[in-house]
């Protein structure tokens, strides 16, 4: 049952990052004060587009995953897919993110706008960076449930049973056969 429910918080985590990614966008293309036309407003506009188009397409891959896992016999092997799907998309979004939108230097850019251009500008460049860390906080939080729907997908694959059964009611030891922990230290130097 763990698998189903990792499945069904990464198809959330990916609705969760597409409704940031569209705040951002709102935030950066449709609600920047107007007056000013600089490359800055150029590439975050094209890489809001970008990241929405790779968030779209993990989060219907989470969508096929989730639904593979919940079947009454969960197709493991689409599972899989279904994930790495997911991190492929995710690592684009992860790059262009970081390279610019969350760079220092498009940081830089920002606060030195809001520094010169008066108020309405400093006031956007800050919901701006809210936006920004909003965001960084969903594709931080999705890269972690990747992780955990691998490991609950290696624990399912790996259906490890133990069991123990021992045939004879009482056993010979030979004490002069034990392993003495002075053995062990000699035996690693």
């Amino acid at each position: 049952m763990a698998l189903e429910r990792r499945m069904e918080q990464l198809e959330k985590g990916f609705k969760r990052l597409c409704e940031s990614v569209y705040a951002l966008r709102l935030t950066a293309v449709e609600d920047r004060p107007r007056g000013l036309d600089l490359a800055l407003f150029d590439t975050l506009e094209l890489a809001c587009e970008d990241l929405m188009g790779w968030v779209q397409e993990g989060r219907q891959a989470a969508e096929r995953g989730r639904q593979a896992a919940q079947a009454e016999n969960p197709r493991l092997p689409r599972v899989r897919r279904a994930i790495e799907h997911c991190r492929l998309p995710l690592q684009k979004v992860d790059h262009r993110f970081l390279s610019d939108v969350a760079s220092f230097e498009r940081a830089g850019q920002l606060w030195d706008l809001a520094r010169t251009a008066g108020k309405e500008w400093g006031a956007w460049a800050g919901s701006l960076s809210q936006a920004v860390e909003d965001c960084r906080q969903q594709v931080y939080g999705l890269n972690g449930l990747i992780f955990e729907c691998c490991d609950e997908l290696t624990d399912r694959l790996s259906g490890v049973s133990v069991s123990v059964h021992t045939a004879a009611v009482g056993q010979m030891m030979d004490p002069e056969a034990a392993v003495h922990p002075e053995d062990l230290a000699e035996s690693t130097n």
